[in-house]
């Protein structure tokens, strides 16, 4: 694998996901190109980490999958669209590319949009729409009662037995830091172990995965959550370099999505 391949191969279909978002086409056609631009904003900004250690344009990139996302649920809310399948919670990590950018305003602001999207068996599996709930409602700052009631029915609906999810959603809650650190350490080894059999069968052109294959966006959006209950695990952990944990920060940005009606 050549990940300035990889980096150059992120050109095409960027460059088309945006031509299509940029015409006047209603949103329920270009919903799933907003979906997609927003997964390569954030294979752009992994690339530019792990290419040049440039932490601006990591931060810049994911500050525009996570503007991407909360655009798209701006517009389903004025056209009130509330059956499109990109507005479910999972299907995207354009939430946690907000937080791991340090951009908690945005992240807040996309835990709004999204605070009226129920579960629909077609669009995600229900524990994951659940896990997602959950750190919605920690970020947005909901009442502890409800954020059980979430961790009870990811509890109730898991099969085999307790995962690493529910685990770091009990340590959240809880404040628990060792039971935190040991419960996101588990779902990293998942990841990891998920991507080492994907990787023999993947090439230059598999432009998403080799970037997310170096770097867990959703460990280090665990880590910015836990910090916002007073969890700052002292360990480094594995796709999640301890350089890379942005500081919360007020300062504006520019939204590009602010000129597209």
């Amino acid at each position: 694998m050549d990940l300035n391949l990889v980096f150059q191969n992120l050109a095409s279909p960027t460059s088309h996901h945006l031509g299509i978002v940029a015409t006047d086409l209603p949103l329920f056609d270009r919903a799933k190109h907003l979906e997609e631009l927003s997964r390569y904003f954030q294979a752009y900004g992994i690339c530019f980490l792990l290419m040049d250690f440039d932490t601006g344009q990591f931060c810049e990139f994911l500050t525009r999958s996570a503007s991407t996302n909360r655009y798209m649920r701006m517009q389903a809310q004025r056209a009130g669209l509330n059956e499109l399948r990109t507005l479910a919670l999972s299907r995207t990590e354009a939430f946690f590319d907000a937080l791991v950018a340090g951009r908690l305003g945005l992240a807040t602001d996309i835990v709004s949009l999204a605070a009226h999207v129920t579960w629909h068996r077609e669009w995600e599996y229900e524990d994951d729409y659940y896990y997602m709930r959950f750190l919605h409602g920690l970020v947005g700052g909901q009442a502890e009662e409800e954020l059980l009631d979430y961790i009870d029915a990811i509890d109730r609906i898991q099969e085999e037995g307790p995962s690493a999810r529910l685990g770091i959603c009990n340590a959240l809650i809880r404040r628990d830091s060792g039971l935190f650190a040991t419960e996101l350490q588990r779902l990293l080894d998942e990841k990891q172990e998920k991507d080492d059999i994907k990787r023999p069968n993947c090439g230059d052109w598999d432009t998403l995965f080799w970037p997310q294959s170096f770097l867990s966006i959703e460990g280090l959006a665990l880590l910015q959550v836990a910090s916002l209950v007073g969890i700052v695990p002292s360990e480094e952990f594995a796709l999640c370099p301890s350089h890379v944990r942005i500081a919360f920060q007020d300062q504006p940005f520019e939204d590009s999505f602010g000129e597209i009606a």
